[in-house]
């Protein structure tokens, strides 16, 4: 097998660009003769494109990944806040991956951020659709996808929100099964600057590519970086540490589950580490 390292920084966003270099418009081509308003109007039934924004007309609930105790209810009529979208390889075809973030609704947790996942080997057609928000901020990873075979990515989605100098991130990790998208895992993270520390988690993958054509066992590593800040503190304070620490989890794909699994305890020593930081 050969192993392939993939080396990140701090985890924004990855935004869908249109041909100028900017962001998508809804009557951008998003594939083939297929505009992204067209797309998000198949993920979404009721969407319409009215003075270059796209506004769902009905009552939106689509189904959250982590299951139906996590869906909301955003009342009609719904803006798209943002969307772009990425292309991706799922068991050997050309598919599309589109991020659709929707306006927060009153009293909600935070918005909709439904992940809808297009067959485009001919016409586009729609695969599955989840949301996958669990914060305020939400879009694809950097990469937005891993390859993890030949001919198969999973999908790496993000989600965030910032606080008094703490930044809470969470990377989604999403796989395609027999047609229903699904949550390999999640991984929080918490970078925090003060004047005493900038304390930045990055995260880098090690995926092990099979010879033939399954799904490759692969490895995430979190690496805790400690250094000093910018940031002048009171006198007589300092000097601070530095230093680097990683925490990794394996995961192999299960045949009989038909998913990968998480090997040893997961990420158990790692969220206690971080939540007793905040």
């Amino acid at each position: 097998m050969a192993l392939a390292l993939l080396c990140l920084g701090p985890v924004p966003a990855a935004l869908g660009q249109s041909e100028s270099g900017g962001l998508p418009a809804p009557s951008d081509i998003a594939i083939g003769d297929t505009t992204y308003a067209e797309l998000i109007a198949m993920a979404l039934p009721g969407a319409l494109e009215t003075d270059e924004f796209i506004v769902v007309e009905k009552d939106v609930a689509v189904p959250h990944i982590e299951g139906p105790d996590f869906t909301v209810v955003a009342p009609a009529p719904v803006t798209v806040a943002d969307f772009n979208g990425v292309g991706l390889s799922i068991d050997g075809e050309p598919h599309l991956a589109l991020m659709i973030e929707l306006a927060e609704a009153p009293n909600s947790a935070g918005p909709i951020a439904a992940l809808a996942v297009f067959d485009v080997t001919g016409a586009p057609e729609l695969v599955d659709v989840v949301d996958i928000g669990f914060d305020r901020q939400s879009g694809f990873a950097l990469p937005p996808t891993l390859q993890v075979g030949w001919g198969h990515e999973l999908i790496l989605g993000f989600n965030s929100h910032g606080n008094a100098g703490q930044f809470y991130n969470a990377i989604t990790i999403v796989d395609v099964v027999e047609g229903r998208l699904t949550m390999v895992d999640q991984i929080l993270t918490l970078d925090v600057t003060s004047c005493e520390e900038t304390r930045r988690q990055y995260l880098d993958y090690v995926v092990a590519t099979p010879e033939g054509d399954g799904k490759g066992d692969f490895t995430v590593i979190v690496r805790d970086v400690l250094e000093p800040s910018d940031e002048a503190c009171p006198a007589g304070d300092g000097p601070y540490m530095t230093g680097e620490t990683s925490y990794s989890v394996e995961y192999r794909w299960d045949e009989s589950a038909g998913r990968y699994v998480a090997q040893g305890e997961g990420w158990a020593e790692f969220d206690e580490m971080n939540s007793a930081r905040f």
